[in-house]
């Protein structure tokens, strides 16, 4: 059963709204990057979770944006994320 909460969720303009969102915020997050890449400032980022890579992909994001990810999972440290190159 869908609760009541979670009904919005199955509404077309719903998940359209959040679509949106989540569009604007990559969009956000790509320019602010590129300012900062302009400006001969490197970025660095924390947190190599899976939502990371799903955000960094539909950014497009890659080293010429962000010089390195860290994490304090010993799992994550020497490796790579997917998509960043």
């Amino acid at each position: 059963a869908v609760l009541e909460s979670e009904a919005a969720m199955t509404d077309p303009a719903t998940v359209g709204v959040v679509q949106d969102a989540a569009d604007s915020q990559v969009v956000a997050l790509r320019c602010w990057l590129e300012q900062e890449r302009a400006a001969g400032r490197r970025v660095y980022a924390y947190g190599a979770a899976s939502r990371a890579v799903a955000l960094f992909g539909r950014a497009g994001v890659n080293r010429s944006l962000v010089a390195a990810v860290a994490d304090a999972s010993p799992a994550k440290q020497g490796r790579r994320m997917p998509g960043t190159d």
